[in-house]
């Protein structure tokens, strides 16, 4: 972010550096192919510094090898005439080099570029608040955001699939759907007592689901205790040397390996449960956010409404039910569905949304 405001895009990013006139490698460096002018970034190469692993302080050597395919193709400088492939990770060839980065902040990073890519938001057009965060109750193919002349409509992505047409789920309106959702989550978000309840309750429930990871967390961690220690011991043993200094060294030689393992996998375990579980480091920054917009919900901008519904990962199942137009919704802050009506009937017209309140 910048100032206090949300998280700035690649596109944002790119634009930023250009205004500031920061020259790129390609401006630098005349063999390094540019397709724009000079000092102009590209959202592309933004992405790339982003995912470059290397800033975190471990250049990798040996992360592709060639292999002969039987086909036949023109010579390249340091390519040779096969077919280059990646290589598994496990043989790559890490080379120590000056981190810029820490391994967290890189982790974090690329856990939002891949949601991001996931969730595949809008198109560069139109903007559709529940981009993405749409299925169909009938079929369940992800329900698309579509532009007509000023209105916005979302429908089933399953009545485009050829040749064999999967459902016949009609549209719904984009105003109606997007003001009810967003009007239930202003509604748990005032209660800031509801949300930090809601909060560790989806955290709790976590945890007995993750039980056994956790578990075996708390478990590595007491093994990498006890073998600090019988280093330290066995460092003291060293000095003094009353042992044999070939049978220590092969002592500290297994200790530091086992460590080694004990340490990996416990960096990740530890990135598997922040992924799928609550920690209390992010109630706290989701309570802080709610807290500076709290206020001013009623005049949220489009995008503080997004990050809103991506913050307590919103989504919606779209229904109609008895000649009414209903979504059933969950969150971060209630994992139970909740029924909404859109419509009280199935004209687009002249309609009122209402809360149903029922959980199933």
């Amino acid at each position: 972010g910048e100032g206090g405001s949300a998280p700035l895009s690649m596109n944002a990013i790119a634009v930023k550096l250009t205004k500031m006139g920061i020259l790129t490698r390609g401006d630098k460096q005349g063999h390094v192919y540019k397709k724009h002018g000079r000092g102009v970034w590209a959202a592309a190469t933004v992405r790339a510094i982003l995912k470059n692993e290397t800033y975190t302080g471990t250049w990798y050597f040996g992360k592709t090898k060639m292999i002969e395919d039987g086909k036949q193709r023109k010579l390249k400088p340091k390519c040779g005439l096969g077919k280059q492939v990646p290589r598994s990770r496990d043989e790559w060839i890490g080379v120590p080099v000056p981190a810029i980065i820490n391994k967290e902040a890189y982790r974090l990073v690329m856990k939002k570029i891949k949601k991001n890519i996931e969730q595949a938001k809008r198109s560069l057009k139109h903007k559709y608040l529940l981009g993405r965060r749409l299925r169909c109750a009938k079929c369940n193919y992800t329900y698309k955001g579509r532009t007509s002349r000023t209105n916005q409509y979302y429908y089933c992505g399953g009545t485009e699939q050829k040749p064999v047409k999967l459902c016949d789920a009609r549209p719904f309106k984009g105003k109606d759907v997007n003001r009810v959702v967003w009007e239930w989550l202003v509604g748990l978000i005032m209660d800031p007592r509801a949300v930090l309840e809601g909060l560790q309750e989806t955290q709790n429930d976590a945890a007995q689901e993750n039980k056994v990871l956790i578990e075996r967390l708390e478990m590595i961690e007491g093994q990498i205790e006890g073998q600090d220690i019988q280093l330290t011991k066995l460092l003291d043993l060293y000095l003094s040397g009353d042992f044999p200094r070939d049978v220590l060294n092969d002592r500290k030689t297994r200790l530091e390996k086992n460590l080694a393992n004990l340490r990996k996998e416990h960096q990740e375990l530890s990135a598997t449960l922040e992924d799928i579980a609550l920690t209390d480091r992010q109630i706290d920054e989701i309570q802080e956010y709610c807290d500076s917009i709290r206020d001013r919900l009623n005049t949220a901008s489009f995008d503080e409404k997004r990050q809103l519904i991506d913050l307590f990962d919103v989504r919606g199942k779209l229904a109609i039910e008895n000649e009414e137009k209903v979504i059933y919704i969950t969150c971060l802050l209630n994992q139970q569905p909740v029924s909404l009506a859109l419509t009280s009937h199935l004209s687009n017209t002249g309609a009122t949304a209402t809360m149903i309140c029922g959980s199933l």
